[in-house]
């Protein structure tokens, strides 16, 4: 797994609020707070699962953990797009240095796949506190996918005692 330096990592955290990984194209149909699927969003009880947004569909985090995308580049698609990457949750660790050691030696049969997957459709995607209106993003992690379905699989990667992550691997079904 060839990953990135971690100084090239853009994390968001938000200690009240999921997170909420969106198309672009259905921004403006996310109020923040104050939208009727933020409810939604902030009662669920998994680490990750899908929320319907508009005409789309999107996936929510839960909240109180330091997230990043990391798209993979040995699933680089078409125009730079990818056809999948992870998405990192900080649960506890020394340093971004010690997070990218623990991603690196995870085995691709640690993964368990979720009972949902994710449809995209243009590709455009953005990683955000689910309390801000996304049509004014303070903050957001840009993400790239090509178009298509996707499977979600997660794992819990805890290398010692002074690091765990949960790892969510987006990745394009063929």
């Amino acid at each position: 797994m060839n990953l990135q330096n971690s100084s090239e990592i853009k994390w968001v955290y938000s200690p009240s609020s999921p997170i909420l990984m969106l198309p672009r194209a259905l921004s403006r149909h996310w109020k923040g707070a104050s939208d009727p699927g933020y409810r939604r969003a902030s009662e669920g009880h998994e680490p990750i699962f899908p929320i319907s947004v508009g005409r789309g569909q999107g996936l929510v985090l839960e909240d109180g953990f330091h997230t990043a995308w990391w798209p993979l580049p040995e699933l680089l698609g078409s125009r730079g797009r990818h056809t999948g990457g992870l998405i990192v949750r900080w649960l506890w660790a020394k340093s971004s240095e010690t997070v990218v050691e623990a991603l690196r030696s995870i085995p691709l049969d640690s993964y368990e796949p979720e009972s949902f997957t994710l449809n995209v459709l243009d590709g455009a995607m953005m990683l955000f506190e689910a309390k801000q209106d996304a049509s004014r993003l303070v903050d957001e992690i840009p993400m790239f996918l090509v178009g298509g379905e996707y499977a979600i699989l997660s794992a819990n990667v805890q290398p010692d005692d002074d690091t765990c992550l949960l790892v969510h691997r987006i990745q394009l079904i063929q």
